[in-house]
């Protein structure tokens, strides 16, 4: 396993699976990126090991910080496990572009118990399966799961905490666990390129107890209803700001359990059913908006 850790000054240091140390004096990411180029190129494990909030003695501040003044790109991976301590990876303002990347996955495992900090114009993680896997000839993000804690996104409209592309042969039957995602102007977005290949966002299990602060939807599955998004399940807990959306999706034959609450605002729509919506089965919860429920699809159920 590749291990990325602090020595006792709270300077990283990255080692690979036997013990020597990479040298990272002129990595841009704390040796992020090069700890992970380590892992996937040779195929093994990553753990970064973290450390919380010191809250015995001031200042209470993250003690592991990972800064980094470009963005992260993670290549294909395969069958591959990620373990990531309490940590944050704080991309500087000179990172406009898409924060943590991520080419196509299969059978892959990414268990991240820290915080992203993101302030460009675009995502704070990205989905963008470009790349066919290595066993397979598939090029999409699949079987595999994803835990991210917290990822905060910027103010700016079309940014997002996390952004799925769903080009190739799209992102199918993950999972995709959040603890918290704060801000931008989407939480939680699947985007379609419009491309005659592309495949779609289906058999995908998504779940957040808490997206809020979002200036425009708190999520988006879908914007041109022309790929497969179906058979999805989402468990989903929204704050809205006042006058935004908490959620606004293209399924088709999926179920959604959904509440929105009136914490930080009330919603102008709770969940809003796009034409392409069809036979989908809503679980509602609280809804606290203007209009809970815009039902512009048919045969959905809402119970």
């Amino acid at each position: 396993m590749v291990e990325m850790k602090q020595d006792a000054l709270g300077v990283w240091h990255v080692y690979r699976a036997d013990g020597t140390e990479i040298d990272i004096t002129a990595s841009t990411t704390c040796g992020l990126q090069e700890a992970i180029n380590e892992a996937v190129n040779n195929a093994y494990g990553l753990k970064i090991h973290g450390r919380g909030i010191n809250s015995a003695n001031p200042p209470y501040a993250q003690k592991a910080m990972i800064t980094c003044s470009t963005p992260i790109y993670v290549p294909v991976i395969h069958n591959q496990r990620w373990e990531i301590g309490p940590c944050t990876i704080a991309f500087t303002a000179d990172v406009q572009s898409d924060g943590l990347v991520f080419d196509s996955c299969m059978q892959f495992e990414c268990e991240f118990h820290g915080e992203i900090y993101y302030q460009g114009v675009n995502a704070a993680v990205l989905l963008l399966p470009r790349t066919p896997l290595n066993l397979d000839p598939d090029t999409g993000i699949k079987n595999s799961r994803f835990f991210f804690k917290t990822i905060i996104g910027s103010n700016q409209a079309n940014s997002a905490c996390i952004r799925s592309v769903v080009q190739n042969h799209g992102v199918c039957h993950n999972e995709f666990e959040f603890l918290e995602l704060r801000g931008g102007g989407y939480g939680f977005h699947v985007c379609e390129t419009g491309a005659q290949s592309d495949v779609g966002f289906f058999g995908n299990k998504v779940s957040c107890p808490h997206i809020h602060y979002q200036n425009t939807t708190g999520a988006q599955i879908g914007n041109l209803g022309n790929s497969n998004i179906s058979g999805n399940q989402y468990d989903l807990v929204f704050a809205t700001k006042a006058g935004t959306t908490g959620m606004e999706t293209m399924d088709k034959g999926s179920i959604i359990n959904v509440s929105v609450l009136q914490v930080e605002g009330l919603a102008s729509v709770g969940v809003k059913l796009y034409p392409q919506s069809n036979n989908n089965l809503v679980l509602r919860g609280t809804i606290s908006a203007n209009t809970p429920i815009q039902n512009s699809g048919s045969g959905n159920r809402i119970v």
